[in-house]
């Protein structure tokens, strides 16, 4: 990163990006790209300090590619044309923007019919949201298998976590 980020009142320089839809700030494991689809906190299976974008068994298909943007203050990290795997076709892309005064935006494109439709289910499999590097404390946004309702997830979607409240 090109500036100290802080995440859970830690701060961190470094970011691990999956393509399973998620980062981790914890460069100390590997997680080789570890799959997992549950809600937030969670100390068995979820990384620590992780940020869950759209997290699933994501695969980056023949069209598909990670881009990273960033300088003093901001740092972005677009997945596009992304799929599940092992599937080639392309689904849906995802963007997460970093701040340096610690704000996560989340945002999404092309994403709710399509992962539904996949899976043939009325609901997804992925989960989104952020917990500590301890995995106690976490904030679940969407989890899988809780029957989310379609309006939980949409193209043009963007979801901002921040440790203040926000600025009217």
């Amino acid at each position: 990163l090109p500036f100290e980020m802080p995440f859970y009142g830690d701060l961190y320089s470094s970011v691990m990006v999956s393509s399973n839809g998620w980062l981790s700030f914890d460069l100390q494991n590997s997680y080789e790209g570890n799959i997992w689809s549950e809600s937030l906190p969670n100390a068995n299976d979820a990384p620590p300090a992780v940020i869950a974008v759209y997290a699933l068994d994501g695969f980056p298909n023949n069209n598909g590619s990670v881009y990273f943007h960033g300088d003093n203050n901001h740092m972005v990290i677009t997945y596009e044309n992304w799929g599940y795997c092992c599937n080639y076709d392309s689904f849906y892309s995802m963007q997460v923007l970093l701040h340096s005064d610690g704000r996560i935006k989340l945002q999404y494109d092309n994403i709710n019919q399509n992962s539904m439709q996949y899976y043939g289910q009325d609901y997804t499999n992925a989960t989104i949201g952020i917990q500590n590097a301890e995995r106690n404390d976490g904030i679940t946004y969407l989890m899988p298998y809780n029957y989310n309702d379609p309006a939980d997830i949409f193209d043009g979607l963007a979801i901002v976590f921040q440790d203040t409240p926000m600025q009217e």
